[in-house]
């Protein structure tokens, strides 16, 4: 192991999202996409916070196992391919089809973390965390489960 971040993942363990459901490396346009819902779920209150972008960029380095300076550049590809109107269609698409349930629950973990990283969650927050369950392919209850994960600590 020839760097830090080598050595951080390591002991950090296997990165859950690093490959999809088939055990293929995920490729930039995945990560790309699950960028994207993280950061929507960041934009969606009335105030985009430090505190949810650090959220974030610890979640990519984390999920991914990926360097601090990896995880910024996924950001930027992230930031440059949101949707303009709120088409979330291509990034959910691509989450749904690729990644398995258990990983998109994860995910939807990771929402419930970016939700909660700035102290408080508004009405609109919680309604488009339901929809990007939704869209991702998730049940009620499989949402719930993710929901409850982080509120335990568990993700």
């Amino acid at each position: 192991m020839g760097s830090f971040d080598d050595v951080r993942r390591a002991f950090r363990g296997t990165a859950p999202l690093a490959a999809d459901a088939d055990g293929r490396a995920a490729d930039t346009e995945l990560k790309v996409a699950t960028a994207v819902l993280l950061l929507e779920t960041a934009h969606g209150d009335a105030e985009y916070a430090r505190d949810e972008e650090t959220t974030i960029r610890r979640a990519l380095e984390r999920e991914f196992g990926l360097s601090r300076s990896q995880a910024r550049d996924l950001l930027e590809k992230a930031h440059v391919s949101r949707p303009v109107k709120g088409d979330f269609s291509k990034s959910s698409g691509l989450v749904q089809e690729r990644y398995s349930v258990e990983q998109r629950m994860r995910i939807m973990g990771l929402i419930w973390k970016v939700v909660y990283a700035d102290g408080s969650v508004e009405a609109s927050e919680r309604k488009f965390a339901r929809y990007l369950a939704r869209i991702t392919g998730l049940t009620p209850d499989q949402a719930a489960m993710a929901r409850a994960r982080v509120e335990r600590g568990r993700i």
